[in-house]
């Protein structure tokens, strides 16, 4: 995703999630990559994290915040660490005026159905195959079932970008 942003021009992409522990900090170190390629080097872009909260209302006082404080004279992009969190921070965006993607882009991670029936603009975001996920997550489990000392592994499933039109 962060290469498709700083291939349509974006210079600072703030990468938002819940906190940065978990999946969304898993998502971050993944993102964080890009910085040591040249493309964002060339584009002197700038990548940061924002922890966002767990609550609705602690995620809207640090939206309040962004908006005031983005450099939205710059190509700005926010890249969620869920297509949940980006509607919903499009939603609010848009309460404050700013429009997607005119003023910032705004991308999501999962592919949810809400993302591809219910938000305007469309969200551009990761597509996961959740079903296989969940596959071999309960292949896992069975397996510690049967076998109290065996270790779960961990399994990088692949992505996909889905472009649409919010960036």
């Amino acid at each position: 995703m962060l290469r498709h942003l700083l291939e349509l021009g974006y210079e600072h992409i703030y990468m938002a999630g819940g906190a940065n522990d978990g999946i969304d900090h898993r998502r971050w170190i993944g993102a964080q990559r890009i910085c040591g390629e040249p493309l964002f080097q060339e584009r002197r872009a700038r990548l940061e994290f924002v922890p966002l909260g767990r609550s609705r209302e602690v995620r809207e006082n640090r939206y309040r915040e962004i908006v005031r404080q983005a450099p939205f004279r710059r190509k700005t992009a926010f890249f969620f660490t869920s297509d949940s969190l980006a509607m919903e921070a499009m939603g609010i965006f848009a309460k404050w005026g700013v429009r997607i993607p005119q003023d910032a882009g705004v991308a999501g991670f999962d592919n949810s159905f809400n993302a591809v029936h219910f938000s305007i603009p469309p969200l551009t975001t990761i597509h996961q195959d959740i079903r296989e996920k969940g596959r071999i997550a309960v292949e896992e489990l069975i397996r510690v079932f049967r076998d109290p000392a065996y270790v779960p592994q961990s399994v990088n499933l692949p992505v996909s970008l889905v472009k649409r039109r919010s960036v």
